[in-house]
């Protein structure tokens, strides 16, 4: 049997371009399988339906087909076959739009992997990591393909092309995350896995990936020439769904370019024929054609094909780039005074906005929480151990005493003594332990009524002043007069620059960035924040990798920096400024100097800004040296113990 004459062509990549190959690896597996020769008329059975089920036109008429063979399989405990099944019916449903379906096929063929090769099972993480992909859930499907990458490095087989497919779906999550750098990095990793494994589908799908990142950065030269190079690749090996996509990538780099007639034809023909073969893609295409009709005042046809792709993605539960067709019909519903309908559509995009960050929220507190459990699980383990060891301890003890009764009085003093030593060093440990748990719950109380007060800010004053602007541009509709008056225009332009501010505080009392970010690019982007509405020019140096930081101490050195920037925008008076981060296997180090006016130490008394950055620090067992000479500047130098090294000294 050859899996790749599949009617239908689509099924060859799906959502996950590395189907193909692993499915031959089960026909041939269930094919060869002695325990299936040795039962005839159960082979013949499977045989049957397997070739029916990859002969049907349609994906329902194979998803029945393929489910009498997953009973026949499990029947026959041909784990092999079962978990392709599964994945293969996982990829029918999703194919039909219905995710949450093929998300739970897909979690079932996990359980059938254990006799399965290490490229097998790399191969069910991968199906995993692309439908949550194609829900928006980019935590847990980045979590799936780091596990299929793993799996594929212990195999030692890097010729299949499931890494070049990884690789592209990282690089497209980091695209969505505006992590350009380890973007591009993830999709050359894949580029050349897929070149040198000879795979012309593969390529053609990271050319696609690449130009998306190009037109993300607004280079479009770049990203023009990886669509056209992708289309050449896909009329060679006769892909007519891999043309759409390169379709619609030319349609948005266009859009970028401000060329949008033109991008209105590309579009157009990326939903013309996509709609037949993948509707997301369709779907996707039809955001970008809503808005390039925009640009070009043509509000009822972008109305329309809007609302239409919207729907369509509703029924299908597509989230991913949802976002982008409330955005701009809200801006078509405005252009053309529908203000009732603008508001009804930023109150969607609101509810889906925040429903895709509490998820996310909701995944990293249930982690930390697990985290957590480990953790005293780990302690009561290691007190149960201390118990044991404290028990032979006196046993050997009392066994010297009968021995050496006449000499024990010298023994008992010098036992005595580290006895009450050892309390005496346990108690100063506990107090220390007990005053840093004080501070960390200050610290966090603080945090908390800072996120509290940052949500009331923005979704609550935030979105009533919206409401506010969009009522107030409604009235030169009803007072044509006012509208060209001064103190019209004055009003107007006040209250867009309070919605500014109040965004901009409630940014920098919770800054969301840190949930999405690593803390040296959480710390950049705040610098270049700051330098754009401030004269402080600030380099930011980062040495080792800070992918293992925990939230707490990532959130409190932000905080830390943060305060130290500031102080030296309010006091300095400096022109340059410089962050260094180390990360080590002894310690987190955390540097801040300016070229300021600096201070003599021993006439200025602490304020309140270094007094709450010494808290954070303590919170976190940490030390704070502070070295300042009046006219050449204040350098702060903060080390942060690790837990690794923490564990090693325990050991």
């Amino acid at each position: 049997m050859n899996m790749l004459s599949i009617p239908y062509r689509v099924l060859e990549r799906l959502i996950w371009p590395g189907v193909v190959l692993l499915l031959l690896l089960h026909t041939h597996g269930y094919a060869q399988g002695d325990a299936l020769q040795k039962e005839a008329h159960s082979t013949a059975a499977m045989d049957s339906l397997y070739v029916k089920a990859c002969s049907q036109l349609d994906p329902d008429s194979s998803i029945r087909c393929f489910e009498q063979l997953l009973s026949l399989s499990i029947a026959g405990k041909n784990d092999s076959l079962t978990n392709g099944t599964l994945l293969k019916l996982g990829e029918l449903y999703v194919v039909k739009g219905d995710l949450a379906k093929g998300l739970t096929y897909t979690k079932q063929a996990l359980s059938y992997t254990s006799s399965l090769s290490l490229l097998d099972q790399a191969n069910v993480y991968g199906h995993l990591g692309s439908i949550y992909f194609s829900i928006g859930d980019y935590v847990s499907a980045t979590e799936n393909f780091y596990l299929g990458l793993s799996y594929i490095k212990r195999s030692d087989n890097m010729t299949s092309g499931l890494d070049a497919c990884i690789y592209r779906y990282l690089g497209m999550i980091n695209i969505r995350l505006h992590q350009n750098e380890k973007a591009l990095h993830y999709l050359d990793l894949g580029e050349a896995s897929a070149r040198r494994n000879g795979s012309k589908n593969l390529v053609a799908i990271l050319l696609l990936c690449k130009g998306e990142y190009y037109t993300g950065i607004h280079r479009i030269d770049s990203a023009r020439k990886c669509f056209d190079a992708a289309v050449v690749i896909a009329d060679k090996i006769a892909r007519t769904d891999l043309k759409v996509e390169a379709y619609e990538g030319i349609g948005k780099a266009l859009i970028e370019a401000a060329n949008y007639k033109e991008a209105v034809h590309f579009l157009q023909l990326a939903i013309d024929v996509g709609d037949s073969i993948e509707k997301s893609t369709a779907i996707d295409a039809s955001y970008y054609l809503g808005e390039a009709l925009y640009r070009l005042r043509r509000y009822n046809d972008a109305e329309r094909v809007l609302v239409n792709a919207l729907e369509q993605a509703s029924a299908a539960q597509l989230k991913d780039n949802k976002i982008k067709g409330y955005t701009i019909l809200t801006e078509v519903y405005k252009a053309t005074g529908q203000y009732p309908k603008a508001m009804e559509c930023m109150d969607s995009f609101i509810v889906l906005k925040e429903s895709l960050e509490n998820a996310e929220k909701t995944r990293a507190i249930n982690l930390m929480d697990i985290k957590y459990q480990t953790a005293q699980k780990d302690k009561r383990i290691a007190k149960s151990e201390l118990l044991i060891a404290r028990q032979n301890s006196k046993i050997a003890r009392k066994n010297m005493w009968m021995l050496i009764i006449g000499g024990s009085v010298l023994l008992l003093l010098v036992v005595s003594g580290g006895i009450y030593s050892h309390s005496l060093n346990r108690q100063r440990s506990l107090e220390k332990e007990n005053k840093i748990g004080i501070l960390q719950a200050a610290v966090r109380g603080g945090d908390n009524e800072r996120r509290r007060i940052a949500r009331e800010l923005h979704d609550g004053i935030g979105g009533m002043l919206s409401a506010a602007i969009m009522r107030f541009s409604s009235m030169h509709h009803e007072y044509p007069a006012i509208t060209g008056t001064r103190g019209y225009s004055e009003a107007m332009d006040i209250l867009r620059e309070m919605g500014d501010e109040i965004r901009k505080t409630a940014h920098n009392l919770m800054p969301e960035v840190l949930l999405k970010q690593s803390l040296p690019d959480a710390i950049r982007a705040y610098c270049n924040n700051v330098h754009k509405s401030d004269a402080l020019h600030i380099d930011l140096q980062r040495y080792g990798s800070f992918d293992d930081v925990t939230q707490d101490q990532k959130l409190n050195l932000y905080r830390i920096v943060q305060e130290l920037i500031k102080n030296i925008i309010e006091h300095a008076g400096a022109s340059h400024a410089m962050v260094q981060l180390f990360r080590n296997e002894q310690a987190l180090i955390v540097i801040v100097e300016d070229d300021g006016c600096g201070f003599d130490k021993t006439f200025v008394k602490m304020g309140q800004g270094l007094h709450n950055i010494q808290t954070r620090v303590h919170s976190l067992d940490g030390k704070l040296t502070l070295e300042s000479t009046p006219g050449r500047g204040t350098s702060i130098f903060i080390e942060i113990e690790t837990e690794r090294s923490n564990s090693d000294k325990a050991a």
